[in-house]
């Protein structure tokens, strides 16, 4: 007597096959119990990918293109700052 029991649903492709109790019937309850789980994975994998994929847009990709430059605060550097360094960028030495 054949107690096997392959479950297949048609919109993802997933089979599940059983054959670990003595019954049909129980055999189909544990084949619905692996195939809910496995739905279930895969319906977190379809929306944790569709989260990301939302994220990544909003984030960008951090290019220099992609940064705000405001430009607030001062334009000369901390080295060129100093009287010597200024007097060089002038054609000058200090002595």
């Amino acid at each position: 007597m054949e107690t096997a029991v392959a479950l297949f649903h048609r919109p993802s492709g997933i089979r599940v096959f059983c054959t670990q109790e003595r019954s049909q019937l129980q055999n189909r309850e544990r084949d619905m119990e692996v195939l809910r789980a496995k739905l279930h994975a895969l319906e977190q994998a379809w929306a944790s990918a569709a989260a990301g994929d939302l994220r990544r847009s909003q984030v960008g990709s951090g290019d220099r293109s992609e940064k705000i430059r405001t430009y607030n605060g001062p334009r000369i550097t901390a080295w060129a700052a100093t009287s010597a360094s200024l007097a060089c960028w002038r054609g000058r030495s200090r002595r």
